[in-house]
């Protein structure tokens, strides 16, 4: 992953540099500095929209590959079907201290704003 944010991030800094030089120069070349404009745009849509897909899509098989690895770990895959249905049910943890709160992706504390009913909120 850390590779792959860097190589967004350098394709992202020669893309604004490419634009920077030429538009910014004085250049009597138009057609090279029509080339380099348009290298420099396609660098920056490159590091801007098509690299962040990737990276979703490669946390997410990391995330897919995790739950696989739980799996193989334990031999038992209705226990880990079990607990990823527990968790997506309530987020909420009420024996959490507010100093580790940090450490999870929703609030652990906070009542859950799926369920409807006020006596489901406080079990």
């Amino acid at each position: 992953m850390l590779v792959t944010v860097v190589f967004i991030g350098i394709i992202s800094i020669i893309g604004e540099i490419l634009l920077r030089i030429r538009i910014g120069g004085n250049s009597k070349d138009n057609k090279a500095q029509l080339i380099t404009i348009l290298a420099g745009i396609a660098f920056l849509l490159l590091g801007y929209l098509v690299y962040p897909l990737l990276k979703l899509a490669i946390s997410r098989k990391r995330e897919f590959l995790a739950d696989a690895g739980a799996v193989e770990l334990t031999k038992d895959n209705h226990a880990m079907i079990s607990a990823l249905r527990k968790i997506s049910g309530n987020s909420s943890v009420p024996t959490a201290r507010k100093n580790v709160a940090m450490f999870f992706i929703e609030s652990p504390t906070s009542t859950s704003s799926r369920h409807s009913d006020p006596e489901e909120r406080t079990k």
